[in-house]
């Protein structure tokens, strides 16, 4: 009788990011109000030299940014500081804060293009395939909504606008899913992304991204596109940041069993730049709490100071049922790739 072998499936790793993922680019929870003053002062220098109805828009989008800054200064996170309205039903409040960080991160895109995280670079380029293709066993499940990732993949394209990576790329958030006919990477954003709906079209960030990516001295006219950009669609256009605590029964069941899905798939589950913070202890009990498929390998990656912590956290999340083995690495240059991928 011939036995017929069973095909053994390949390793799996998960990627679950933090905000120390893309620290490079944009600031920590206890930096944030400081980068969103570094931006409100490059905006007041080139609004001295600025015609009366531009000056109007600079200071409009200032006011804006200051109450942001306010905002991050008095309360824990960026994060708190919108749930705090979300909590008090302060609806058009809570819509203002995510345009708000939208703008910033353009702006703070646009004055400071240097500052990458391109670690994302690294590990795009260390995994894909010739033919700029994905392997079936790796995923992302990300708290973030920045655009890091899809910042990092474009060059490897044609592509001029960050909305058409979405081609290559599965992206999964409430509200909005863009699946690829090619072998994508997943993308879960349990967070959604800072972008907004425009139709049907999603557009990431204010939608000047192509704009942003010429220089300020080739591309004047790029920061008032960023401006006219907020100022027309923040009112009118439904932001697709989507908070993990805005429940509604059938997207929230959605996000988080894809999110689910990928951590249950993988054999080793890296977690990247994550806090563990309290206001998001019940989404993290929903993911993490009995995994399927046997016990995982987990790698935590953050600064060596911070790291016994993490492990205890987790831990304390998830038990000692699921867990194989808990790794670290302080080694934070490059994302952590296991051996076995």
């Amino acid at each position: 009788m011939k036995i017929t072998p069973v095909e053994q499936k390949p390793y799996s790793v998960a990627y679950f990011l933090g905000a120390g993922a893309s620290v490079g680019a944009l600031p920590v929870v206890n930096e944030f109000s400081d980068g969103i003053l570094e931006v409100i002062k490059e905006l007041s220098s080139r609004s001295k030299i600025a015609d009366p109805s531009t000056q109007r828009r600079f200071n409009e989008v200032t006011h804006d940014l200051t109450l942001l800054q306010t905002g991050c200064r008095k309360h824990h996170s960026v994060d708190t500081y919108a749930r705090s309205f979300w909590l008090k039903r302060q609806d058009e409040h809570y819509n203002a804060v995510k345009w708000q960080i939208c703008l910033f991160f353009d702006l703070r895109h646009y004055f400071f293009p240097k500052r990458r995280e391109l670690r994302y670079d690294s590990l795009l380029s260390s995994i894909m395939d010739r033919g700029v293709r994905f392997p079936k066993n790796v995923s992302v499940v990300s708290w973030n909504y920045d655009y890091e990732i899809e910042k990092a993949y474009l060059p490897y394209t044609n592509y001029r606008a960050l909305e058409d990576c979405y081609k290559d790329l599965s992206f999964f958030h409430k509200g909005v899913q863009r699946r690829s006919s090619r072998k994508p990477l997943p993308v879960v954003k349990v967070n959604g992304t800072a972008g907004f709906l425009d139709g049907r079209k999603m557009r990431l960030g204010l939608g000047c991204n192509a704009e942003m990516e010429q220089s300020k001295d080739a591309n004047p006219t790029g920061l008032i596109k960023i401006l006219n950009s907020y100022l027309m669609n923040k009112v009118s256009k439904q932001s697709t940041i989507s908070f993990a605590w805005e429940m509604t029964k059938r997207s929230h069941k959605s996000i988080i069993a894809q999110a689910k899905q990928k951590l249950e798939e993988a054999d080793t589950i890296v977690i990247i730049g994550y806090s563990f913070p309290t206001f998001n202890k019940e989404v993290d009990k929903e993911l993490f709490s009995g995994l399927a498929h046997g016990r995982k390998t987990f790698v935590l990656q953050d600064m060596p100071n911070v790291l016994g912590d993490r492990k205890t956290q987790l831990e304390r999340l998830i038990g000692t049922r699921d867990i194989e083995d808990i790794r670290t690495d302080s080694n934070v240059s490059q994302f952590h790739i296991p051996l076995e991928l």
